[in-house]
């Protein structure tokens, strides 16, 4: 997936982001679920770097079956 499209994820007006405690006990992770108009529904897992405030992506990728269907049903929209 093309960089631009992971970071549409961030900067969807309708990003959700949840918290992913489970993956890293170093640093807080979080996975905001969003919209890109290339690549549709999105999560990019990431985290913050404290020391120099930067924002690091691990992961991107286009969303599964379930979370395709829990995006629209929580904004009203469709995908």
């Amino acid at each position: 997936m093309p960089f631009e499209d992971a970071g549409a994820a961030f900067y969807s007006e309708t990003a959700m982001v949840f918290h992913d405690p489970d993956h890293s006990i170093e640093e807080d992770r979080f996975n905001p679920l969003g919209m890109s108009v290339r690549a549709g529904v999105l999560v990019a897992c990431h985290c913050v770097r404290e020391t120099d405030s930067v924002v690091r992506i691990i992961s991107a990728r286009r969303a599964d079956k379930g979370e395709e269907l829990v995006f629209p049903l929580f904004f009203g929209i469709s995908t």
